[in-house]
């Protein structure tokens, strides 16, 4: 695979990630709506699904956050590459 296709690539990835964890966030703001904000109000199985859909999310972010590091590598040695010392 050459480089724009790999580019290409990472940016769909990267678009799907954040699309699913929009959609888990909104759950997740849905739920709290529910309850006035007060996951103290949550039934003990609501809570269980509130935890788990909230531990999604946060991985999703995490693997947001690992392709934008990435990102800023690859910029920062194209920088390098380019700009003489």
């Amino acid at each position: 695979m050459n480089e724009n296709s790999d580019s290409l690539q990472q940016a769909a990835q990267y678009q799907q990630l954040v699309e699913q964890y929009e959609a888990l966030n909104d759950r997740i703001q849905t739920m709290l709506d529910n309850v006035g904000g007060d996951t103290r109000k949550f039934a003990p199985e609501e809570f269980q699904q509130y935890r788990q859909i909230a531990r999604q999310r946060d991985e999703i972010f995490n693997e947001v956050r690992v392709l934008q590091q990435q990102w800023m590598d690859e910029d920062t040695r194209t920088l390098g590459e380019e700009a003489p010392l």
